[in-house]
């Protein structure tokens, strides 16, 4: 079974939306499998079905708010070990 990597990215301008492409281009040339989310169209459910994540995000002294926010909600998983 090949490893799926989520690649997740807040989308503020076409730059950071250029990079998620092309790391997620990497990704998949390493023969893992992508699945390529805006932070608003992510689920949890993304994030279970993954072996791995990648974050992208335009740095303003850290994260965006929605990544943050996003992050954040996710908190069930990570007290669980998920």
């Amino acid at each position: 079974m090949a490893v799926s990597i989520l690649v997740l990215y807040d989308h503020k301008n076409s730059a950071i939306e250029d990079l998620a492409r092309a790391a997620a281009t990497g990704v998949e040339l390493s023969g893992a499998a992508v699945l390529l989310k805006r932070i608003t169209e992510a689920t949890q459910a993304d994030l279970l079905a993954s072996d791995g994540l990648l974050l992208g995000s335009p740095n303003w002294s850290g994260i965006t708010g929605s990544l943050k926010s996003w992050l954040d909600d996710q908190g069930d998983l990570w007290e669980d070990g998920s």
